[in-house]
Formats: structure tokens, C-alpha cells, sequence
């Protein structure tokens, strides 16, 4: 597989992979943990206040799902490879 950096920062990457039309952005997977609970933790809090019917809960929850199967994703494909989470 082939990919093109584009520019990087200290904890994230454009990165073009061969074949797409546009760039995606890399996210260190520590990252993306940090995000996926920040993402259950504002869940949590809507479902606490609103309950699971309003739309602010159903927001919150495709935003953590997103994440969720991102990182469950992340960790298959290290575990494949033997290598360990950075968290």
C-alpha cells in the first residue's frame, strides 16, 4: 500500500493513500482513545440530563460510535501485527 504525506504536526498527518481522490488525516491512535472517551463521557452526560430520545443523545451517540469502530479497528490491526496500544 502506498501513501503520500502531505504535511504532518506533532500528533497528526494528511495523508493521501494511492488510488483516492482525496486525503485523509491520520490520528495517533493514544489520540483517538482520548477522543473516543471524551466522546462517551459528553454520552453519557446528554443521556443523564435529556435521556436517549432527544436529538442531542442521538448526535452524541454516532460521534462515539464513530470513534468507537474506529479504534476497535485500530486495535484489531495491532494485534494482528503483535504490537502493543500506546495506552
Amino acid at each position: 500500500m502506498e501513501a503520500e504525506v502531505i504535511d504532518q504536526a506533532s500528533n497528526v498527518a494528511v495523508v493521501k493513500l494511492k488510488g483516492r481522490k482525496f486525503p485523509g488525516i491520520l490520528i495517533q491512535g493514544d489520540s483517538l482513545f482520548g477522543l473516543r472517551d471524551l466522546a462517551k463521557e459528553l454520552l453519557d452526560e446528554i443521556k443523564k440530563r435529556d435521556g436517549t430520545k432527544s436529538e442531542a443523545y442521538c448526535t452524541a451517540k454516532e460521534l462515539f460510535e464513530g470513534l468507537d469502530n474506529r479504534l476497535k479497528y485500530y486495535e484489531k490491526t495491532l494485534k494482528k501485527n503483535s504490537i502493543e496500544p500506546p495506552y
